[in-house]
């Protein structure tokens, strides 16, 4: 066969595969192949072949062969690539990818794989380096945009993020998912209004595109506006069925029957499995659990909140051995002598009131009290420290956090100390206290308090099981992995009780107050006057008047704390109590 022949029927099995006729294309493809066993585009057509049919490991073997004939063809590198990282072969896509971008370090969508790869890697300092160099590169790049500035929000860094957005923005100004992105980033960063208002602005074209309505429902349901945002939600949905995260807000913002043609569609994905990927599962479970949890039907919501919580373990690993070390090291390295060392030093500032416990555990709610005192500024789940832990501390925040802390110079711990304080004074206006929700903060209450010697800490606690099932049968954002199985969970609030314990035999009494939920819910003025007095803030009335908030609350508790104070959540574990035994068995005595 000449090789003219050979090119056309090479052609004629690309049109053929392009078409979806497999079975046609593999014959040309083994014909040219018979006649010429290093035909490179026709092994590597037919390795993609494979990788459609999914029959991986034939595939890869294909694509390999036609590289050692040509090992440096973009076009063979970069499908080769993909199709490892479809497989979730993630680490022999590096070696690809490094070849790739020796070929052309210009080359802006190889550096945004591999961002991409490193970050699912769980290296997300490297992946920053690489969305940064794929922008470098083409500072037009959307996806680039995109992927650093989701991470750079994962990693607490949401000024910078915004920064990321609003620069992509400048060269295309009416991007919608930039300017979705952007307005996700404001409301995190306690600016729903903002939000709402650059929405607002999105041409009238784009306005009606699903992406748009959802941010616009997040940003509602933050300044508490829920009819509002049930409609961004339905709209949402309406305009894509498929738009599972819709879902979720949805049923948290407010109670769909399961009359509803909601549940149907949802029951029919969640009886496909195999139909939808696990990011769908997540959100079609929790989405399901909570509509039932809301119907009472409680055995049949715990099956859903469990499989969403299985899918959610599979996309968000988690390692107890990891956790636990962190701890351990923690409580070694920030012991009494640590503290001492920097408290001597400590920025004087009275300003922070750091509000810790385990999530669900009743903070949005001491908050939200305090919040409505004139002379307290509510700062909400602030991540400027970490933000600025991570810039300090770089690839040493993840591996040994403890052993970056501890190793901190004293010119860098007052540099940290400096920068909060100034966003403090920022936020405050004429307040004298500003509050720092972030619950797991308890992890590091004695290095704050090391630091901010005149700083308060209010702990807030809940009865065990109650605040386990609360985390179980709610979908956090991210951060909160440990919540995704009984067991790890009541893992974790061990770590939680142990780190506590710790610290409250370091801190002063009087910068330490513990509050416990069922106390505050039961019988809330003793509870709101000591803690007041516990700030050195006069009584005021308007602390008791609970649901009653113009702030903005950006937690999984949204909804409740806009509501009256009620008791119904104080022993809700009890409708969950016989699917609970492998939580019972880890707590103990703790239970």
């Amino acid at each position: 066969m000449s090789r003219n022949a050979q090119d056309q029927m090479l052609s004629q099995a690309i049109a053929l595969q392009q078409r979806g006729r497999l079975d046609d294309a593999e014959q040309l493809y083994n014909a040219i192949l018979a006649r010429d066993a290093g035909n490179a585009p026709a092994l590597h057509f037919l390795g993609l072949l494979f990788h459609q049919r999914g029959q991986h490991e034939q595939a890869n073997l294909r694509m390999q062969q036609a590289l050692t004939h040509r090992p440096n063809d973009p076009v063979f590198l970069d499908n080769f690539i993909h199709a490892l990282i479809t497989q979730g072969r993630l680490q022999d896509s590096l070696p690809l990818l490094q070849r790739l971008l020796d070929l052309n370090p210009h080359n802006a969508a190889a550096w945004h794989d591999l961002a991409s790869v490193l970050k699912r890697l769980g290296g997300p300092e490297d992946a920053v380096d690489c969305w940064r160099r794929a922008l470098a590169v083409d500072p037009g790049f959307q996806p680039a945009s995109l992927g650093l500035g989701a991470l750079l929000r994962d990693m607490s860094l949401r000024e910078e993020a915004e920064a990321v957005y609003r620069a992509a923005l400048e060269r295309a100004a009416h991007d919608t998912e930039l300017v979705c992105a952007l307005a996700d980033v404001l409301v995190e960063s306690g600016r729903a209004d903002a939000a709402v208002s650059i929405l607002d602005g999105i041409p009238r074209q784009a306005a009606g595109r699903p992406e748009v309505h959802y941010s616009r429902g997040i940003a509602q349901i933050t300044l508490g506006d829920f009819r509002n945002a049930e409609a961004s939600f339905r709209s949402t949905i309406t305009l894509d069925p498929d738009f599972y995260h819709a879902y979720v807000h949805l049923t948290s913002t407010a109670k769909i029957p399961v009359t509803d043609s909601i549940y149907a569609h949802l029951e029919s994905i969640a009886h496909r499995p195999t139909a939808a990927d696990d990011e769908t599962q997540v959100n079609v479970h929790f989405s399901l659990g909570k509509m039932l949890q809301d119907a009472g039907e409680y055995d049949h919501a715990f099956e859903h909140f469990a499989a969403g919580n299985r899918a959610c373990r599979r996309i968000r690993p988690y390692s107890h051995f990891h956790q636990a070390g962190q701890v351990s090291e923690l409580k070694a390295q920030l012991d009494a002598s640590f503290i001492s060392r920097v408290r001597v030093k400590g920025n004087p500032t009275a300003l922070p009131v750091f509000i810790v416990g385990m999530p669900r555990s009743g903070t949005t709610l001491t908050e939200q009290i305090l919040a409505r005192h004139r002379s307290v500024h509510a700062g909400g789940e602030m991540v400027l420290l970490h933000g600025m832990l991570r810039r300090q501390l770089g690839k040493q925040y993840r591996r040994s956090l403890a052993a970056g802390i501890a190793s901190m110079h004293d010119d860098a711990i007052a540099g940290i100390a400096g920068g909060l304080e100034a966003r403090l004074l920022e936020l405050a206006g004429d307040a004298v206290r500003v509050t720092d929700k972030m619950p797991s903060n308890f992890m590091l209450l004695g290095w704050l308090h090391a630091m901010f010697p005149n700083a308060r800490f209010v702990h807030c606690r809940r009865q065990p099981l109650d605040t386990c099932v609360s985390c179980f049968t709610t979908l956090f954002n991210r951060g909160h992995e440990f919540s995704n199985d009984l067991e790890d969970l009541g893992r974790y609030y061990l770590l939680y009780l142990d780190m506590m314990s710790h610290w409250r035999g370091l801190l002063p009494a009087d910068r330490l107050l513990e509050l416990d939920y069922e106390s505050l819910v039961s019988d809330p003025e003793p509870e709101v006057r000591r803690l007041l007095e516990f700030l050195g803030l006069p009584w005021a009335a308007e602390c008791m008047n609970f649901g009653v908030t113009s702030k903005t609350v950006q937690t999984a508790s949204v909804v409740q704390v806009r509501q009256p104070l009620y008791a119904s959540s104080v022993g809700r574990w009890h409708h969950y109590e016989s699917h609970l035994e492998p939580l019972r068995r880890v707590l103990g005595g703790a239970a």
